[in-house]
């Protein structure tokens, strides 16, 4: 499929699982994981020009929370579906192992508090203990920090995979 084409019916490899309705989510354009780190290098991580966290603003169109930054970094539509419908309408839980370049690390449980979704960038090393993130901050906003959230066992965060999202090699 080209980049640009609009994705009715995600093709993901090996999902055997059910996917959400047509009716639950518009159809949104298929993009690189190139693509999806571009943009979420747009809102100046860790800069004294990033954008501030703010559940109930906007920039260009898209919510300033945890699930509306990553909305923006993936091309879905403006504002942005919250946290639970992100991952309900727009990807599928992977292990954290599985995690590439631009999916989704998400705990969708809770209060809008305690609620956020991070897009992966890297690994920190080979023994996978950690992993670079993107990241809308409570008290901060834009970030780039390293994370260890759901890495161990029963932990409420968990990878997720754009079913928008097309694999390409990212350095």
């Amino acid at each position: 499929m080209a980049l640009g084409a609009a994705l009715k019916t995600p093709p993901v490899a090996g999902d055997a699982g059910a996917r959400p309705s047509e009716a639950a989510r518009r159809p949104v354009k298929v993009i690189s994981r190139r693509e999806v780190l571009a943009r979420t290098r747009s809102w100046h991580p860790h800069s004294a020009r990033r954008v501030p966290y703010d559940q109930n603003a906007g920039y260009h169109g898209y919510r300033t929370d945890g699930s509306g930054y990553a909305s923006m970094a993936l091309g879905l539509p403006k504002p942005g579906p919250n946290s639970a419908l992100l991952e309900a309408s727009y990807c599928r839980r992977i292990p954290m192992a599985s995690l590439l370049p631009g999916d989704l690390v998400i705990k969708a449980s809770g209060g809008a508090d305690v609620r956020e979704v991070l897009v992966f960038d890297r690994w920190t090393g080979p023994a996978r203990r950690g992993y670079w993130a993107y990241q809308q901050r409570r008290g901060y906003g834009t970030d780039h920090l390293v994370r260890s959230d759901g890495l161990a066992s029963g932990a409420d965060h968990h990878g997720c995979r754009p079913y928008n999202v097309q694999d390409d090699p990212v350095g």
